[in-house]
């Protein structure tokens, strides 16, 4: 489905998070970057370094494995 003008106003507006989210989420694996506007001002919230809390299984077990597969943790020297 094509995107309507209200998605890309929101998409517009919230550009200037873009930097910002990608600097704050550069040592994760995942992570997703909230931000809120405020009266026009972006600001920053909550980072998630999992989906769903990391909780959520994902169905069929055959996708839940391939996506397992293409993530590569790193050594964090124990």
């Amino acid at each position: 489905m094509p995107p309507n003008r209200a998605d890309a106003r929101i998409r517009t507006h919230l550009r200037p998070a873009h930097r910002p989210a990608g600097e704050l989420g550069c040592s994760f694996d995942f992570a997703r970057i909230d931000f809120s506007d405020v009266r026009g001002t972006i600001w920053s919230g909550e980072v998630t370094p999992s989906p769903a809390g990391g909780v959520r299984r994902y169905e069929p077990q055959e996708c839940d494995d391939r996506l397992g597969s293409l993530w590569v943790l790193r050594d964090l020297g124990s």
